[in-house]
């Protein structure tokens, strides 16, 4: 399905002056309402878009910002667009390109589609610069005239790009450094060719200072509290990350479905799960992925 079937240019606003994400919306909600019969009365459209907005996530890095709501017993989407006449600041950074979405409650597939359609867009960054930049709502239009959305959202659409990997013959120490800068409890681990070859946790990091005999009894209590931690500040420049990285028990792939991906990571018991192309790391789905883009998307 192309993406301009979903687009009314009644609900496109083009170099408007908007001083915030919020003025945006208000005009796009307007535009709503004068060609659509709603049950809900204005005020509770933007209270129920304020209300996701305040959850977070709805605005990008890319300049692309993506206010929505879900509706009890409202049978559609509506899609509306503005481009404001300059990037609006924001605590995320300059947006350039405002989509609103309304949808029914218990969300839809055409929902995420349009949401992971829109948000692959932003980060074609050519592209996405000529869309801010357009004149019209006819030259906005045949920009996207090529974007697809896809009949299913997969893995790709919402996993993160996980930019940091360590090296197998890399220390201990590096990879603690690389999780606390990173503030992430996940590293994963790639050969020189960028080949996944295995992960490292916080978990393995502090297994190294626990003894085999206290895992098996179960008890440090005969130990000092410090103790488990002394024996890796000892050691951590000496041991490398292919000595206690772990090989996942599952992996993903780009296009693996998110029912998969949930499954997944229940049975087994992970926060994350890297995602390869022919055994190259190209992202990672965390459960906060789902929780963030698809139950509170």
């Amino acid at each position: 399905m192309k993406l301009t079937s979903l687009l009314d240019p009644d609900f496109i606003e083009i170099g408007v002056s908007v001083g915030s994400v919020a003025e945006a919306v208000d005009r796009i909600v307007d535009a709503f309402h004068l060609s659509y019969h709603f049950v809900h009365s204005k005020d509770k459209i933007l209270a129920a878009i304020h209300e996701r907005e305040s959850l977070g996530g709805t605005q990008f890095k890319t300049g692309l910002a993506l206010p929505h709501a879900r509706f009890e017993g409202f049978n559609d989407v509506l899609i509306g667009i503005c481009v404001p006449q300059r990037p609006i600041a924001t605590e995320a950074g300059p947006i350039r390109f405002v989509v609103v979405i309304l949808t029914e409650k218990t969300g839809s597939d055409l929902y995420l589609q349009t949401i992971a359609a829109f948000t692959r867009l932003s980060r074609n960054k050519e592209l996405f610069d000529r869309l801010c930049a357009v004149g019209g709502k006819r030259e906005l239009l045949s920009l996207l005239e090529g974007i697809e959305v896809k009949k299913e959202v997969t893995v790709a659409d919402i996993m993160s790009d996980h930019r940091e990997t360590v090296l197998p013959g890399a220390s201990v120490r590096e990879a603690a450094d690389i999780l606390y800068k990173s503030k992430s409890s996940y590293l994963p681990v790639v050969d020189e060719k960028g080949a996944f070859v295995g992960e490292i946790t916080v978990h393995e990091l502090l297994r190294i200072g626990i003894p085999d005999y206290a895992i098996k009894i179960g008890s440090l209590r005969f130990l000092s509290s410090f103790a488990p931690f002394e024996e890796f500040l000892r050691r951590e420049d000496s041991i490398r990350i292919g000595e206690v990285m772990v090989e996942p028990e599952a992996v993903l792939e780009e296009q693996s479905s998110l029912a998969e991906a949930a499954l997944l990571l229940t049975k087994h018991k992970r926060r994350h799960l890297p995602v390869l192309r022919e055994g190259k790391l190209v992202g990672v789905l965390s459960f906060m992925d789902l929780l963030n883009r698809v139950i509170r998307g």
